[in-house]
């Protein structure tokens, strides 16, 4: 596993590096992912006063497929299968905020997918006060290769159900989700 940190202080890099966290996050992940390359991204936007910590999903992970089958379909998604995700990065977040400073609970966690051809990101993120990170929040958002940002969110109060957005994001979704080979 690979931490690459953005915008942090020499102390928060280092609790973001503490090996037994990292080797409790990894066999979290490792229930779910078969790639061991995994790559966690941790960035302070210190203007925002924003902290977020990225899973990026391995291109190679085929976890998302359900999900992409059904943003294809275009009918309910239910984004289930990303959850065990989700949570694993939420524990981990959980785990160095009550090892280290409380106000690491505060940095936003998101699972990213890579859309190789539009050469974007979509995401899901974990709902605001989540404690455990392991709800899913209600939208998915993609970077536009413009550079903004669209949500897709559900049409109902709980999933599985319909997502909005704009032909070419759902079309960055589908494709995000789904495994590529290198």
């Amino acid at each position: 596993m690979v931490v690459l940190p953005k915008g942090l202080s020499p102390l928060y890099q280092d609790f973001f590096a503490d090996p037994d966290a990292l080797d409790g996050f990894s066999k979290r992940l490792g229930n779910v992912l078969d790639d061991a390359s995994v790559t966690v991204e941790v960035t302070w936007d210190d203007e925002k006063h924003l902290g977020v910590i990225s899973l990026l999903v391995p291109d190679r992970a085929d976890v998302g497929v359900p999900v992409a089958d059904q943003v294809a379909a275009g009918g309910a998604v239910d984004p289930e299968p990303l959850r065990p995700l989700l949570a694993s990065t939420g524990a981990w977040r959980a785990e160095l905020g009550g090892k280290f400073d409380l106000r690491l609970l505060s940095f936003e966690t998101r699972i990213v997918f890579w859309d190789q051809p539009s050469g974007s990101r979509c995401w899901m993120r974990g709902p605001d006060n989540d404690p455990t990170g392991a709800l899913l929040s209600d939208c998915f958002v993609c970077a536009l290769p413009t550079g903004t940002l669209e949500s897709l969110c559900r049409q109902a109060e709980a999933w599985p159900a319909p997502i909005t957005g704009s032909r070419r994001a759902v079309s960055m979704l589908g494709s995000a989700l789904r495994p590529r080979s290198r």
